[in-house]
Order: C-alpha cells, then sequence, then structure tokens
C-alpha cells in the first residue's frame, strides 16, 4: 500500500511524536507520551493511553483529524492494538498504533497503517 509523500511526513511525524518520551528528549512542553512502564495493561489504562495519543496528535500533528480511537480485540498476548479513524483534509487515514509489551509492560509503540 503506497502512500504519497506528504501522508508519509504525517505518519514519520506521529512516530516521533508517540515515541518521544514527555518531560525528557524535547525541550517542548507537553511533547510526547508519558512514560507507561510503570501501569500494567488492564481495562483502566486503555483509555489514559487514548487520551495521551489523542492529545498529541491534536497538538502536535494538527493536520489530523481524529474521528475514533479504539482498542482492537487482536489476539497477541504480547501486543496492544489501538485502531484510529482520521481524517487529513478530505482523506480517511486508518491506522494501527501497536504497544509491544513485556510482562506487561509497555516497552515501544509503531505505527501501521
Amino acid at each position: 500500500h503506497s502512500t504519497s509523500l506528504p501522508l508519509e511526513n504525517i505518519i514519520d511525524n506521529l512516530n516521533n511524536i508517540l515515541n518521544t518520551q514527555k518531560f525528557y528528549g524535547s525541550f517542548i512542553k507537553d511533547l510526547g507520551m508519558l512514560d507507561f512502564r510503570d501501569y500494567l495493561i488492564c481495562d483502566e489504562f486503555i483509555p489514559r493511553i487514548i487520551d495521551e495519543i489523542r492529545s498529541n496528535i491534536e497538538i502536535f500533528e494538527p493536520r489530523i483529524k481524529i474521528h475514533e480511537i479504539s482498542l482492537e480485540n487482536i489476539d497477541r498476548p504480547k501486543q496492544v492494538f489501538l485502531r484510529v479513524v482520521s481524517s487529513v483534509g478530505k482523506q480517511e487515514l486508518v491506522f494501527n498504533i501497536i504497544f509491544e509489551k513485556s510482562n506487561k509492560i509497555l516497552t515501544a509503540r509503531r505505527i501501521i497503517l
């Protein structure tokens, strides 16, 4: 699946934003994700991740308008999949944000179109 250069730039920017640890690694206030390594993956935890993702996208990648972020029930015990339904201009953009976990602790994020 091929993406246009502007869309590739947006996805690259999202990867950078969501892989930056908040309060560490950037002088820009509120850029990045909180350090979730101390949190276990549980039902109460997912809304906090979603809020953090939504906030970062709205502030630092305003070209994307978020319509929905939801937990995907994919049977992979070492990963958490969040599905983002959004748009860039008039173009729909749907992608997954994947959290890898080790012993139920988050260790990394990546975006898959």
